[in-house]
């Protein structure tokens, strides 16, 4: 957006929040305070960055890299389960708290311990 007054947010801190929260699972609310940005604000900028496509350009680049890594040129069944119509959404909800966060961690994985602290 090159309207309005500079950015001041610290983008880099802001993603850092995004993936300590998708790591651990933690409600935005109760991110901790140490990362220096309040909650609301890197929700705001993770919503917009689901508005504008860029977590899927994110995972198309990242699976890329995957892929030449490996030496293989066809796209992963990864990649052809996230692009497929049916998993586009949760239509059924399983697994999901609420709209918008992390799907339920299996017990001992790891997700979710620490949040808030």
């Amino acid at each position: 957006d090159t309207s309005g007054a500079p950015r001041t947010t610290n983008m880099r801190h802001a993603v850092n929040v995004m993936l300590y929260r998708l790591k651990t699972g933690c409600p935005w609310k109760m991110v901790p305070k140490d990362f220096g940005i309040p909650w609301k604000t890197v929700y705001n900028w993770h919503e917009a960055f689901a508005r504008l496509g860029k977590w899927e350009r994110v995972q198309r680049a990242l699976a890329a890299t995957v892929r030449v890594a490996d030496g293989s040129s066809s796209l992963s069944s990864f990649d052809q389960a996230t692009r497929s119509p049916a998993s586009s959404g949760h239509s059924s909800g399983v697994g999901l708290r609420r709209h918008g966060q992390a799907p339920l961690a299996e017990e001992g994985d790891g997700v979710g311990e620490g949040c808030g602290e």
